[in-house]
């Protein structure tokens, strides 16, 4: 597989992946809410999640 195409697949797995995460966060969200974790605490730990996605996907597509 060439570079670009393996770059393609990691991109789609990651964004699934965190979408698929996302989507079961937010569902769980809905029945007990976070009042402890400030707005800003989410984003940060969705940044982390990405960026650790990101790595083990790129990591097995190797």
């Amino acid at each position: 597989m060439r570079h670009s195409q393996r770059q393609r697949i990691a991109g789609i797995i990651t964004t699934v992946i965190c979408a698929l995460i996302l989507w079961r966060i937010l569902d769980r969200m809905l029945v007990v809410m976070w009042v402890r974790v400030p707005w800003w605490g989410f984003i940060i730990m969705i940044a982390l999640l990405f960026m650790v996605i990101d790595h083990v996907v790129s990591r097995v597509l190797r």
